[in-house]
């Protein structure tokens, strides 16, 4: 085989150079992937070039879009800040909630079955209390107020020093006082 040799200016030499990079980035553009989260019935509801769902949620939450009724079914959202975020609707199945920062969430009507948060199994939705000193969430097995989760038993058994502590003399006192209140509300929710 021959090899042809074509003399071109510098000029022309330049001007394909930059068509070829100008269309090689337009296809990387085109071809970058785009995550999209959906809506229950399959409809975009927000779109990101995050690569996973801890980071496209928090995007989508900072940029204050409305995320109720999201299918985020089985979503790793272990560690994922969605405080304040309105999960009303959503689907949540088998998501990983381990870690999960749910302060101020709206949950309401959204599907936990077996979403994991924090090794337990969720098959109900939590209870949520806010506008107390503490943000409050309990389910069957757990109880985090503010940012301490432990297990029901060992909140019932905490001594009046582990408490102080845990958070002081503040602590303390908000503790003696609301203590039966939110292990009673962790018992209705077992036997609701």
């Amino acid at each position: 085989m021959k090899k042809i040799t074509i003399e071109i200016s510098q000029d022309t030499y330049d001007l394909l150079k930059d068509q070829i990079e100008e269309k090689e980035n337009k296809l990387k553009e085109e071809t970058k992937k785009k995550f999209k989260i959906k809506n229950n019935i399959g409809e975009v509801i927000y779109e990101s070039e995050k690569t996973t769902y801890k980071e496209v949620i928090e995007e989508a939450i900072s940029s204050e879009a409305n995320l109720s009724e999201a299918n985020l079914r089985e979503a790793n959202l272990s560690g994922a800040n969605l405080s304040e975020a309105n999960l009303c609707g959503a689907n949540l199945r088998r998501a990983d909630l381990c870690g999960a920062d749910l302060r101020e969430a709206n949950l309401s009507g959204a599907d936990l079955r077996g979403a994991d948060y924090n090794g337990e199994k969720l098959d109900k939705k939590p209870i949520q209390l806010s506008g107390l000193k503490y943000y409050i969430f309990i389910t069957k097995e757990q109880i985090k107020i503010g940012c301490k989760l432990h297990k029901v038993s060992e909140w019932d058994k905490f001594t009046d020093k582990e408490i102080l502590v845990m958070d002081g003399k503040e602590g303390l006192v908000w503790w003696k006082k609301y203590k039966k209140f939110i292990l009673d509300a962790n018992k209705l929710h077992k036997e609701e």
